[in-house]
């Protein structure tokens, strides 16, 4: 069993909250996972939703090296001076290649209640999705930023450089909008022709296509 152990200090816990709160979990895959190379980390996250503004953002992160098989144990420790009991929580999880690629992935985020954490978490990964049907389409921001993208009615999978991050749809702010998002906190948004992308706490806006540079 893996141990993470987080110095993590939440606003509004009540007297009787412990200082480090025990979350336990395990990972498995919903399909045959097959040999998971000795080289697989896993990457697991603590996403707190805040009701009062609909916004998601990851509180706690740590990565498992070593990933031999599914299903496997986690326990993750949280120091509960960070959380919130007007807030939600919930756990993600990715599994990586030695090269830092994501082969596994949970779709959301599992709800948990972090202050009765009572049984074993399931999470359940699933294959990652990296093959769109639809072709790529490059993007240029008003920024001078370029990345590629491809989406349907269900998601969107963007190409940064060597990386490629899945997101599904969501609730978007407007009519007219389409939202894209995952449990990272990145977001994709597209109204009226134009895309604005927010990756790694990073916004570029005024992005649309590039023409004649299309890939497969």
């Amino acid at each position: 069993m893996a141990t993470l152990a987080l110095g993590l200090s939440l606003a509004g816990c009540g007297s009787d909250t412990p200082e480090q709160i025990k979350l336990t979990g395990q990972l498995e895959a919903r399909a045959e996972a097959g040999r998971i190379d000795a080289q697989t980390s896993a990457r697991i996250s603590l996403v707190e939703h805040s009701v009062s503004t609909d916004h998601d953002q990851i509180v706690a992160e740590r990565t498992l090296h070593g990933i031999q098989r599914l299903p496997t144990d986690f326990t993750l420790r949280v120091g509960s001076a960070l959380l919130d009991t007007a807030n939600e929580y919930g756990l993600s999880a990715q599994l990586l290649n030695d090269d830092s690629e994501i082969i596994w992935q949970t779709n959301v985020p599992t709800a948990v209640d972090v202050f009765s954490p009572d049984k074993t978490i399931k999470l359940t990964l699933m294959p990652y999705r990296v093959a769109p049907e639809g072709p790529f389409v490059t993007y240029r921001c008003s920024d001078g930023f370029r990345f590629q993208l491809s989406h349907d009615a269900k998601g969107a999978v963007v190409r940064l450089g060597k990386r490629q991050i899945s997101l599904h749809v969501a609730k978007s702010l407007t009519a007219g909008a389409t939202r894209y998002v995952d449990a990272h906190n990145d977001e994709i948004v597209s109204e009226n022709g134009v895309t604005s992308i927010y990756f790694d706490g990073i916004s570029h806006h005024g992005c649309s296509p590039v023409p004649d540079e299309s890939t497969s």
